[in-house]
């Protein structure tokens, strides 16, 4: 009973955050929305032959379902909206399985409060819906760790589907999706042999690698070069902006000769400067975990709601229809929830990574798991010297569901032995 009154209210705070932001803002077109919405017009016949390999098809496939039924931006954002109040509960249920039901009910309150939140699902861009489904594949796993043998090899499995189509949608976030499959937890029935190997640890990563293997070799199939090519182009990119060696020319388009001297430059200018790589890693690394200030493309935006740059045009096979802000009043709730989020989610990284190696001195191997999936794609992030607060969005809410509470429970322990060490040397000094 208590469960489910503390998702309903968290579902009820979620809904109330999320559609009165819907209905202050119109849907939020950045220039990533129009490429998009390109790919998504154009989907099944790229597919069949031309398709971009610098851009994930996660999200383009999403804008193609909703064409189907969804004429506007604007539908698009309501769907976005009803996605990110659902991850609200999934969150509550993975904080309740870590946590407790008590750090629960606080972890989904601050995720359904979270002012990003609110704004990347009111914009055409693919963080909500990779964060829905990286927190949808998270619960199945651990929602799985309760059931029969068979059963849990099903769940697991579809876990492993549902982390893949989160690595599908944005690429950057593959070294975290492939963490989360590991996650593992005693199932409360006996199992043995081959089912209990299955359901415990092959079954996710099984199905998580058979969906991703899949879709690299249709990228090699049109170009073997591609992928490496344009990981090389991306990371150069941001090495350039660190200063890691001499500047490096990047190519708008990669040709396969194009994309062999981005992949050389690549290596050579990390061999050639490791103690700056070194560097560039740690800057990157702090700039993502102590976010007081939001970086990269979109970001700064968030607070004041600022428009993006002009010239973006409308997202092609969506309408636009342009209405004024309203809602004063809920503009400033965002602003002033922007200003405690700055300072929440630093926080959150924090107590993640303390209450993981808490849980680990106890341990309990599939709460650490739990808590490295979202630190392995920080980990990725720096090590591509990525700093863009955007990028880290999708793992957001499990620092701030898990990392709040239970940081607080780590450092409300220490203070309880430090008291009673406090204690039992005053009463052997009497």
């Amino acid at each position: 009973m208590v469960a489910t009154l503390q998702v309903l209210v968290v579902l009820t705070v979620a809904a109330v955050a999320h559609c009165t932001f819907a209905w202050a803002m119109p849907a939020i077109i950045w220039p990533d929305s129009i490429r998009y919405a390109d790919l998504a017009a154009e989907l099944p016949s790229r597919l069949t032959g031309d398709w971009d390999s610098f851009s994930a098809p996660g999200y383009p496939a999403f804008l193609w379902v909703c064409g189907r039924w969804i004429a506007t931006a604007d539908g698009v954002a309501w769907v976005q909206q009803g996605l990110a109040i659902c991850a609200c509960a999934l969150t509550w249920s993975v904080v309740r399985h870590a946590c407790g039901l008590r750090a629960a009910l606080l972890g989904g309150l601050i995720v359904a409060l979270s002012p990003e939140r609110h704004y990347y699902a009111q914009t055409m861009l693919s963080e909500c819906l990779s964060e829905f489904v990286f927190v949808a594949g998270i619960s199945l796993m651990v929602v799985a760790g309760n059931l029969p043998n068979g059963t849990q090899t099903v769940v697991r499995s579809i876990a492993g589907v549902a982390l893949s189509a989160a690595a599908l949608i944005r690429f950057n976030m593959i070294p975290a999706t492939l963490a989360a499959t590991l996650i593992s937890r005693r199932p409360r029935v006996a199992q043995s042999g081959a089912t209990r190997l299955g359901a415990t640890g092959i079954a996710a990563p099984a199905a998580w690698l058979g969906v991703v293997l899949a879709w690299l070799v249709f990228l090699t199939q049109q170009d073997i070069h591609s992928l490496p090519g344009n990981a090389a182009r991306l990371f150069n990119g941001f090495a350039n902006e660190h200063g890691i060696g001499q500047t490096v020319a990047v190519p708008t388009a990669l040709t396969p000769g194009l994309a062999r001297e981005q992949e050389h430059a690549l290596w050579e200018r990390i061999g050639a400067n490791r103690a700056a790589y070194g560097r560039a890693v740690l800057r990157t690394a702090r700039a993502l975990v102590f976010s007081f200030v939001w970086r990269g493309d979109v970001a700064p935006s968030i607070p004041e709601c600022s428009p993006p740059p002009p010239g973006n045009g409308s997202p092609r096979g969506f309408a636009e229809r342009p209405r004024p802000l309203r809602g004063v009043w809920r503009l400033k709730v965002h602003r002033a929830l922007s200003s405690l989020y700055k300072l929440l989610t630093p926080l959150g990284w924090i107590g993640l990574a303390v209450w993981g190696v808490a849980v680990a001195g106890r341990g309990r191997l599939d709460l650490f798991l739990l808590a490295a999936a979202p630190l392995v794609g920080i980990a990725a992030l720096s090590l591509m010297v990525m700093i863009n607060t955007r990028y880290t969005f999708p793992f957001d809410a499990l620092a701030l569901g898990i990392g709040i509470p239970g940081g607080w429970s780590v450092v409300e322990r220490w203070c309880r032995r430090l008291r009673r060490a406090a204690l039992r040397r005053r009463e052997e000094a009497e």
